[in-house]
């Protein structure tokens, strides 16, 4: 038997320009997934669309005759639509930053914009649509919870499994082999440094964040030539564990221009 071949996405353009339409569209199908892309051309149609076909996908221009583009996905987004929406514009302002944002929209793309750009977000959706598996290792149960609420909050799909200590993630690391462990450093019996030795004995090119609420230059200096990918500083929030996690895959986070705070790459 042959592999089966991958079903297509299904992809809105919303735009009232079909140049820039018929960009986006080349530049999925240039991505080379199997995608069946739909254009419209204003804002009541956009809405109409979103409602009653289920996409995947959505690039939408805010300024579309009618009613807005942003003004579709908001109402959308009340009748139960999880359409993971990109927004284009020619002027990004923040306020408009802002709304997106409130409205769960992954991209803002500022017009005009590269091929490239739908391609990142392409492998963005491809990605996070794809479930992780997740080895959450901590002797405190109050940090496990709180952790795994906070990947949980993050876009993508993750399955976790928990451990208390180092003596019992071999076993389960074996079981599984997680495509992500979390790690704390500091753990009674086999701490986080020791584990990650005996991890790597096991996978050398295993994906390890260690967790801490120690910043300095010393555990730092540690750490790199223990081999470690990331260190996730404490406190953990979503956005933190977001973009280490587009770190890992090797792909761009949205260009949202936050502060990378608690997050350090080694």
């Amino acid at each position: 038997m042959g592999t089966a071949k991958p079903l297509p996405i299904d992809v809105l353009v919303c735009d009232d320009s079909m140049t820039v339409a018929q960009f986006v569209v080349r530049a999925i199908e240039k991505f080379g997934i199997p995608a069946r892309c739909t254009i419209v051309g204003d804002g009541d149609d956009c809405l109409r669309a979103l409602t009653k076909q289920n996409f995947s996908l959505a690039f939408i221009n805010i300024n579309l005759p009618g009613r807005s583009g942003t003004e579709a996905i908001s109402i959308a987004r009340k009748a139960g639509v999880e359409t993971f929406f990109v927004v284009m514009s020619t002027e990004k302002t923040p306020e408009r930053v802002q709304l997106a944002r409130s409205l769960g929209v992954y991209e803002y793309l500022s017009k005009p914009f590269q091929t490239e750009r739908v391609a990142e977000i392409m492998r963005t959706y491809l990605r996070i649509s794809t479930q992780t598996s997740v080895l959450l290792v901590d002797d405190s149960s109050i940090t496990r919870k709180v952790i795994t609420k906070v990947l949980r909050q993050s876009l993508f799909d993750i399955a976790i499994e928990e451990a208390d200590g180092g003596e019992v993630v071999l076993a389960l690391y074996r079981a599984r082999r997680h495509d992500i462990v979390f790690l704390d450093i500091n753990m009674l019996g086999i701490d986080g440094p020791a584990t990650l030795q005996r991890l790597k004995v096991l996978n050398a090119n295993v994906r390890l964040i260690l967790v801490t609420g120690d910043r300095s230059q010393a555990l730092r200096n540690t750490l790199t030539v223990e081999k470690a990918d990331h260190l996730l500083y404490k406190p953990i929030i979503a956005e933190d564990v977001g973009r280490l996690l587009y770190k890992l895959f090797e792909f761009e986070p949205p260009k949202f221009g936050e502060k990378e705070d608690n997050l350090v790459l080694l």
